[in-house]
């Protein structure tokens, strides 16, 4: 239960990640610049994309992502958060973030809930996966009528709720994000990457190594886009990738989306 709560299992998840990859990188003989072009990791795994680009140190990283998910706990503090992957029927990603905007307008004007800034019940889309697989953010009760809502368009075949301390990826999570700018400002980890890394919270590649702060900031809080980032890569002619989180999560979306490519 402890290293479940998301300060713990973020640093965690990253320092496995990277374990990986540096075990890839011994028994290939290559570093990650010289086996990949680009990175990309999904929310959390963001920051291990960073450190395997060397625009991040390791143990800048670990600390950040527990500042990050100690920042993120705090912000969940008194909410009943929640967290569901839904599989789409015959619904498109932008018909499902439309719907789930007309649920979130008809709880704001039963609530009376006129500022976004201090919402008690959010539900908004937070990671667009694949072409069939959303993630739905927020609080348990708004969650919960957008589910009922998508059910009764028939948009949706499945929904799983996901085990989580904090609705990532929506709103409630601006606390966090205005806490990680902060911080970022404050230490200035970030260096040039050594190879291309794209970012959740605009699907294209990052820039400016001075930008990463304000990126990693706003990715707290916005849609997480992998979908879009994974269609950038299959575009830039990519058709191998190496997938080194903790478990088959990321691998198992790129073969569902792309059954062509070597995972």
């Amino acid at each position: 239960d402890t290293l479940n709560k998301t300060e713990h299992a973020q640093p965690a998840i990253l320092t496995a990640s990277i374990a990986v990859l540096r075990m890839l990188e011994h028994e290939t003989g290559f570093k990650a610049n010289q086996l990949c072009r680009f990175t990309m990791g999904h929310s959390l795994g963001e920051y291990t994309a960073l450190v395997a680009a060397e625009a991040l140190s390791l143990a800048d990283g670990v600390r950040l992502v527990w500042f990050r998910g100690q920042k993120m706990q705090e912000a969940a503090a008194g909410l009943d958060p929640a967290m569901t992957a839904l599989i789409l029927r015959k619904a498109t990603v932008n018909e499902i973030i439309d719907e789930v905007s007309k649920v979130q307008r008809a709880i704001d004007h039963e609530l009376g809930q006129t500022d976004a800034a201090v919402r008690k019940e959010v539900v908004q889309v937070g990671n667009v996966n694949t072409s069939t697989q959303v993630t739905l953010s927020g609080t348990r009760r708004a969650v919960d009528k957008a589910i009922a809502h998508l059910h009764s368009r028939d948009l949706a075949i499945r929904a799983v709720s996901i085990n989580v301390s904090a609705p990532f990826h929506s709103d409630l999570m601006a606390p966090a994000a205005r806490s990680l700018k902060a911080e970022f400002e404050r230490v200035m980890p970030f260096y040039p990457p050594t190879m291309t890394v794209i970012s959740n919270a605009t699907a294209r590649p990052i820039g400016c190594h001075k930008d990463i702060g304000d990126i990693l900031a706003t990715q707290a809080v916005t849609t997480c886009r992998w979908l879009e980032s994974m269609e950038y890569l299959k575009d830039q002619g990519t058709k191998r990738w190496f997938c080194v989180g903790p478990g088959s999560v990321i691998a198992n979306m790129v073969r569902r989306e792309y059954p062509e490519m070597i995972v």
